[in-house]
């Protein structure tokens, strides 16, 4: 095949190309040809302007505008993926419910802890029982440390009140007060089943040695993220991060009254969260509110 062309009385010719045509088969009828590169290549851009002005039709009309379904399933399917590791560090509050399903005792239990964040609670007897933080005791304790996938809670409310020591001294520490050993146990015995039964104990430092605890009073790094009030022969303890839930929103750290802090303050005083948000304390035998945590899984 060549290629000739005319200028004025010029004939230019093309070099002669050539190329092979398979064999013709005998019968049947030939199928169409296909379409050149070219002619698909055109035809997508005009499919593809084709879309496009479609689209910006329906921006126009407004068909875009997500509902609020729409938004909450497109969150939903994002959190999903998260790792475990994230769900200690997206704050949500949603209610759970009024006791903990099979579903969500699966989901702590194996690790995953599924549609469970931060913030999420359980509302029973008009208490709302919040997600604090994920696997905080995780590897720690002494001999023994805590292995299995747990979250902490700590109620929105006191859930009674009580002193610290009948008298006003702290001497014994925390480990030995009449509140560890007594008021707190009247506390765990009165929080609801769903909790009770699965409820994790663990070892904790606490006044220069290692206890056993389960429900048990926050010290102020929990609460606060360090120290303030606290004695400076008291500050070694197993507890040593902020928990998430104050991380995220440290208003909730506020709940319109005063309750215990574990830590000792002086010889006569102990640590406390006053109903105005700050960092307080205040004598062994003021009576005050309880705002426990407690562990499940």
């Amino acid at each position: 095949v060549s290629v000739s062309g005319t200028l004025g009385e010029t004939v230019i010719t093309t070099d002669i190309k050539s190329f092979s045509v398979p064999a013709t088969l005998s019968g049947g009828t030939p199928s169409d040809p296909e379409p050149t590169v070219w002619q698909q290549i055109l035809d997508k851009v005009d499919e593809t302007q084709q879309i496009a002005q479609s689209v910006r039709e329906d921006a126009e009309a407004g068909k875009f505008a997500a509902t609020a379904e729409m938004v909450e399933r497109a969150v939903s399917t994002y959190m999903t993926g998260l790792s475990p590791e994230m769900h200690r560090n997206t704050f949500r509050g949603k209610c759970l419910g009024e006791s903990i399903t099979e579903e969500q005792l699966t989901a702590i239990q194996d690790g995953r802890f599924y549609d469970l964040y931060v913030g999420d609670y359980w509302e029973i007897n008009e208490v709302k029982y919040r997600i604090a933080d994920i696997n905080y005791w995780r590897n720690v304790g002494y001999p023994e440390q805590v292995q299995k996938p747990h979250i902490l809670i700590v109620p929105d409310t006191t859930l009674g009140s009580g002193q610290m020591n009948a008298n006003n001294s702290t001497a014994g520490g925390y480990r030995n007060s009449a509140m560890k050993n007594a008021r707190l146990n009247q506390i765990a015995d009165s929080l609801p089943d769903t909790f009770k039964n699965i409820l994790i104990s663990h070892r904790m430092f606490s006044d220069g040695t290692w206890i056993n605890a389960s429900v048990d009073l926050m010290n102020e790094v929990m609460v606060h993220g360090t120290y303030i009030c606290t004695d400076h022969s008291n500050k070694q303890t197993s507890d040593t991060q902020q928990l998430a839930l104050f991380r995220h929103v440290p208003e909730l750290k506020t709940i319109g009254a005063n309750y215990w802090l574990r830590n000792l303050s002086s010889a006569q005083t102990y640590t406390l969260v006053s109903q105005y948000g700050d960092a307080s304390s205040d004598m062994a035998t003021s009576t005050y509110g309880i705002r426990p945590v407690f562990a499940i899984g």
